[in-house]
């Protein structure tokens, strides 16, 4: 896994890996990739953190009634009127997905359509831009020799989580106006 680690950072290898839902026995409900392109638990953090069923695999979330399969979602307290909605959509998606009565859930590679893990599909997932340029930025990064607040400021700056005026607007923060601070011109950029 170290090859894994320094070839993409941020496991890279373990986020291309996910599951074909059989019964359930082997993939976690909220924490690992079976329906969708992400994992619930970053889909749905609210929800998550409500949670009853936090560590338990797919199939002890639900019940076979009748020869159908039930999703039985336990919460610690009923949702707040603005959490509905994210409850209805968590309920769509997760009844796509169909769990069998007697075949075993497998790993399968997302890197390609096929499912099945190629050399050549894995060098290719390490070769989209965004994750070569943004490891190698921060590799550069941590090596130079300047002030922490520097560093920690422009690894704000790569990650675009420098809270600039567009930015607070985006995440619901009132601004008087999104334009540039300095030039009053031209809207202020993430």
């Amino acid at each position: 896994m170290k090859v894994c680690w320094k070839g993409g950072g941020d496991w890279w290898f373990k986020k291309e890996v996910g599951w074909k839902l059989g019964k359930g026995d082997k993939a976690r409900f909220w924490v690992d990739v079976w329906t969708g392109n992400a994992n619930l638990k970053t889909l749905f953090p609210r929800l998550f953190s409500l949670s009853l069923n936090k560590g338990q695999k797919v199939g002890e979330v639900g019940v076979w009634e009748e020869s159908v399969w039930q999703w039985k979602l336990r919460w610690r307290r009923d949702r707040f009127e603005w959490e509905v909605p994210f409850e209805t959509e968590l309920g769509m998606l997760i009844s796509r997905a169909t769990v069998t009565k007697d075949e075993h859930d497998k790993q399968v590679w997302r890197g390609d359509g096929s499912g099945s893990f190629t050399v050549k599909s894995a060098y290719e997932c390490l070769e989209e831009p965004e994750r070569g340029t943004q490891i190698s930025s921060f590799g550069y990064l941590w090596k130079i020799k300047a002030f922490p607040n520097v560093t920690i400021t422009a690894w704000k700056v790569l990650l675009g989580r420098v809270p600039t005026r567009e930015c607070l607007s985006k995440r619901g923060v009132m601004v008087n106006t999104t334009e540039c601070a300095l030039c009053q011109t031209k809207e202020e950029s993430c």
